[in-house]
């Protein structure tokens, strides 16, 4: 999970909400290297926010779609049809775990978004 460059390492469905970047909810598909979320990517997919979700019902709505994102890409990249895409790697930040009190913003920001 998470969108590359711009969110690289842990929470990183929860920091774009935070950070009012909800564009940037989603996942890639990359290699790995020696960075933490460095490697070349293959495929990004934005995530779209629906009603009534908070951040335990988006991640688990994010599984599968990871988890075939994932099948599909690899499929493509063998069979030619994708080529590896490097990152910058002053593209992204690293991002920790969030703290559980940014959570609960995170969560009520999910809230205020769906009333728009």
């Amino acid at each position: 999970m998470g969108f590359l460059p711009p969110y690289r390492g842990m929470d990183v469905v929860e920091w774009p909400i935070l950070e009012d970047h909800v564009e940037n909810v989603g996942i890639t598909v990359h290699f790995m290297d020696q960075g933490l979320d460095t490697g070349d990517i293959l495929r990004t997919r934005q995530i779209h926010l629906k009603p009534g979700e908070n951040i335990s019902d988006l991640r688990e709505r994010i599984e599968p779609i990871m988890c075939q994102t994932l099948v599909d890409t690899s499929i493509d990249f063998l069979e030619g049809r994708i080529e590896r895409q490097p990152q910058k790697k002053q593209a992204g930040k690293q991002y920790f775990r969030m703290h559980p009190i940014l959570l609960n913003i995170v969560n009520e920001k999910l809230k205020s978004i769906q009333k728009l």
